[in-house]
Order: C-alpha cells, then sequence, then structure tokens
C-alpha cells in the first residue's frame, strides 16, 4: 500500500496543449481510485505524469512521503496496464510476465515463483504456454493485469481496461479489478471514461475536464453532491434534470413552476441572477407543485418523461408508470433539489 500525494501537478507539452493544470490530491493507502471525464480531460495525461511516461512541467509527486520526481519510471515502484503497452506476441505468457523481472535480473526461481502467483491469482495457470494470439479477449486482460501483479509494487495504474471489451466482458473484468484492489491491498489508479463504471468500482473518483481535477470524492458525494453542472451532467443515467430560472422569495422560479427551496439561495432571493434548478429522476415523484403532460414512457427503465412546457421536460423513474398523453402532478424531493450558479454553473449551499 502506498499514499499518493500530488502538488499542484501540471504538465504542458511542447505543442502548448496542456495535460494537467495545478492538479492538487491525497490517495490513501489501499484505495481504488477511478481517473475519470471525457476526451482530452486529463486522464491519461495525469497516469503518464505519475508514473514517470511524461516529464511534468511543475509540481510535486511524492509516495509515502518521498519525493519521486527525478525518479526513473523503473524505480518508482508503479506497474502500468496501458493499451499501447501490448502483450509481445512472439513471446508466451508466462515469458510476456517474465519480461521485466528478468529486466531486473531477479533470480530465476522468484521469477517464476512471482509468475506462477500472478497466473494463478488471474486464473491463468492453463495459458502460461500459449501466444498471445491464442487467448481469448478475457484472458488477454488478465494478462495484462497478471504482468504488472508478478513486478508486486505498491501502485498498479490501469488506462482504458475495458476498451474493446463486450458489455459481459466488461463486468467481469470491472469485478475482478475490484477483488484484485482488496485482495492485494495496493493503490489501484483506474482511467476511464465510463461514468457508470466509476460509479460502481471506486473508493474515490477524480473528475476532470480540460486537464482540471473538478471534484475529488466518494462516489456517493459525487452522485449526490456533484460541485458542477458538468460534474452532475456527466454521472447518472437518465441524465440529471436542469431547469433554469431565478430565486424569488425563497422559490425557484423557472419553465413555468414554482418549486419552495427555502434559504439554500439566500444570496439570490430577488436579484434576478439566474441559477439551475437540478435533480434526478428518483428525486422527482408525484405530488402536487406543479402539473405536467407525460409524453415518453420507457418500461424497460421505468421511467417516464414530463412535459412542462414545449422547451422543458423531466425524465422521472417510478414504480407505478403513468400512461403517455396523462397529465399529473409533481413535485421535487427537498433532499434532492441541487441549485447551481448559472454563469459559473458552480454548487450553491
Amino acid at each position: 500500500m502506498a499514499e499518493i500525494i500530488l502538488n499542484s501537478l501540471s504538465k504542458t507539452y511542447p505543442s502548448g496543449t496542456v495535460g494537467v493544470k495545478d492538479v492538487s490530491m491525497k490517495i490513501e493507502n489501499g484505495e481504488l481510485t477511478v481517473i475519470t471525464g471525457g476526451q482530452a480531460s486529463g486522464k491519461s495525461a495525469l497516469l503518464r505524469s505519475v508514473c514517470g511516461l511524461d516529464d511534468i512541467t511543475s509540481g510535486e509527486v511524492y509516495v509515502d512521503g518521498t519525493l519521486i520526481n527525478g525518479v526513473l519510471p523503473k524505480d518508482r515502484d508503479i506497474a502500468v496496464v496501458m493499451q499501447n503497452i501490448p502483450l509481445y506476441p512472439h513471446l508466451t505468457v508466462f515469458d510476456n510476465l517474465a519480461y521485466s523481472l528478468n529486466l531486473r535480473k531477479l533470480p530465476k526461481a522468484e521469477i517464476e515463483a512471482r509468475v506462477n502467483e500472478a497466473a494463478a491469482i488471474m486464473g491463468l495457470g492453463s495459458v502460461l504456454l500459449k501466444k498471445p494470439k491464442n487467448l481469448s479477449s478475457l484472458e488477454r486482460q488478465r494478462a495484462f493485469l497478471a504482468r504488472a501483479i508478478a513486478r508486486r509494487t505498491k501502485i498498479i495504474m490501469i488506462d482504458e481496461p475495458f476498451k474493446g471489451l463486450d458489455d459481459g466482458l466488461k463486468n467481469e473484468m470491472r469485478t475482478e479489478i475490484v477483488k484484485l484492489s482488496k485482495r492485494l491491498g495496493v493503490n489501484f489508479i483506474v482511467a476511464m471514461r465510463s461514468s457508470s463504471d466509476a460509479l460502481v468500482m471506486a473508493d474515490k473518483i477524480a473528475y476532470f475536464e480540460k486537464g482540471e481535477l473538478v471534484q475529488y470524492a466518494t462516489p456517493a458525494e459525487i452522485y449526490d453532491r456533484p460541485a458542477t453542472v458538468g460534474v452532475a451532467t456527466y454521472f447518472g443515467r437518465p441524465k440529471i434534470n436542469i431547469i433554469d430560472g431565478v430565486i424569488e422569495e425563497g422559490n425557484f422560479v423557472g419553465a413555468d413552476i414554482k418549486i419552495p427551496v427555502g434559504e439554500r439561495a439566500k444570496d439570490y432571493d430577488g436579484t434576478g441572477k439566474k441559477v439551475y434548478l437540478a435533480a434526478r429522476g428518483e428525486d422527482i415523484a408525484q405530488g402536487e407543485q406543479f402539473e405536467a403532460k407525460v409524453v415518453a414512457v420507457n418500461k424497460e427503465y421505468g421511467t417516464f418523461t414530463a412535459e412542462i412546457t414545449p422547451n422543458y421536460s423531466l425524465t422521472v423513474f417510478a414504480d407505478a408508470l403513468p400512461k403517455e398523453g396523462e397529465n399529473i402532478r409533481l413535485a421535487f424531493k427537498e433532499t434532492g433539489m441541487l441549485l447551481y450558479d448559472f454563469e459559473t454553473e458552480k454548487l450553491i449551499g
């Protein structure tokens, strides 16, 4: 296990492209951390900067209190699993797992013991003599992980572990990684785009936009108290419902509805300054706050879409689904309502 501290870490490439910008975060011993965000958000850049594959522009990386900025990648006690570091096609699975250990000139008996242990952990004992081309997709992914496990490092970093896998194999691999994290007791840092997988897997989630760390929190905090509109819309399916309006006399007013919000946005009350009201589908229920027309019903997911005005509709979860075309009355649950500043898109309160 390792404690990892990033202090104002930045990486700018020679082209001027920003990889990551002023990132500070602390990863506790044994945590499974998921780095997520959209395309070019900084996920891979962060991994490459921490493991040493890319030189950082500024900032500091500490592992267990030791500054590792100047330490070579091979000496950082970090194993890396990346799509662009494939299995060698001319080597057997055994030799692929042993490759980095041979480079370190470990004793033959120790190499064999480490490889066999890693293969046993990943269920690859029966394919050690096969070449990569003869492995299934899942076996290849397991071999990537086994190669990292054989190094016996404090930290394992994985970039896009589910790329190219169908849903069934992805679910298996996701379960494997979570189990490994607990079994081995090492830090797993996983970069991926899938918000749903991040919510299921992670002890902590770091959400990035344009190289900047926007929110670093537990899955529950990310889902229930997203720090920005961007975080709120990235996590959760169907997407969170968002309406813009203003605060007047303790009420949110917008889209022809009036919702009591109490004191949570008192600094905006009566100013005319716009805000967003956001709520997930499970935080809207039948009630007496406003009327809407059901325009679509999704029986598979247990949701319906209700139109407030031609420009505003809500997606709502329900045990008993209404009929399409029906007019119903709805209400926002007080505990599930979120308010965001319209300009900054940051959470209010």
